[in-house]
């Protein structure tokens, strides 16, 4: 019940999606920059310490730290 009226609710899905879409995109640009400029400034391109390195930047960014 409480789903369909959700479902029901356009501006709620707009809102949610929006919301979703603009974090994601925060998360693409930043992994990528922070890559890109650390990464190329020490002339390695190690895509397993990239992930290691940005997952720690994207938990404390959005933990609020």
């Amino acid at each position: 019940m409480s789903l369909r009226a959700k479902r029901s609710n356009p501006k709620t899905l707009v809102i949610a999606s929006l919301h979703f879409v603009t974090f994601a995109m925060t998360n693409v640009y930043l992994i990528l920059h922070h890559y890109l400029a650390f990464h190329s400034a020490l002339g390695t391109f190690n895509l397993a310490g990239m992930y290691r390195i940005e997952a720690l930047h994207i938990c404390g960014m959005n933990s609020g730290f």
